[in-house]
């Protein structure tokens, strides 16, 4: 995730937010509806709550950004998986992980958005864009706090592999 060029613009860094907050809300999602059928209840429920959060954003941002113009995000560019865009994302993916995995992936990727806002705040010449990008880097950094309790209360998945196999006493 990161913006090919540097954001200096109030409608640059409405762009970048709509995209960010888009991708987001389509992978929480996501997420939300493979942990409920997994029954982790819990993750369910707070990616749900993070899916919501970040849709509204995105709709409100977009309202705001009214008659800006907003240049076009390359989807790929704040994709959370691959730096593919949202539609070539392998959802078979999706289907090996664990509740653990979804919120590393979730996690990464609102740490990665957060950089970007940071960045926007210590580099745009624009002070609207500045003060977006704060907001934004807050709305990140409390986003980020929920999942890093979430992996806390989460157990980290066994990791497979040959040996592991080969430890066992056979049948």
């Amino acid at each position: 995730m990161g913006s090919s060029k540097p954001i200096g613009t109030i409608a640059e860094c409405y762009a970048h937010a709509v995209a960010i907050q888009r991708e987001a809300a389509t992978r929480y999602a996501e997420f939300a509806e493979l942990m409920g059928e997994r029954g982790e209840e819990g993750t369910a429920a707070l990616f749900e709550q993070l899916s919501r959060f970040d849709a509204q954003r995105a709709d409100v941002l977009t309202e705001r950004a009214g008659g800006m113009g907003l240049a076009g995000v390359p989807p790929a560019e704040h994709s959370w998986v691959d730096d593919a865009p949202p539609e070539a994302v392998s959802h078979e993916l999706f289907q090996l992980m664990t509740a653990y995995h979804a919120l590393d992936i979730a996690l990464r990727n609102k740490q990665r958005s957060l950089a970007l806002f940071e960045e926007i705040v210590t580099s745009a010449k624009d002070q609207e864009a500045r003060d977006l990008a704060a907001r934004l880097s807050a709305d990140d950094a409390e986003h980020i706090r929920q999942l890093q309790e979430a992996i806390a209360r989460t157990p980290m998945p066994l990791i497979w592999d040959e040996r592991m196999l080969e430890a066992l006493p056979p049948h």
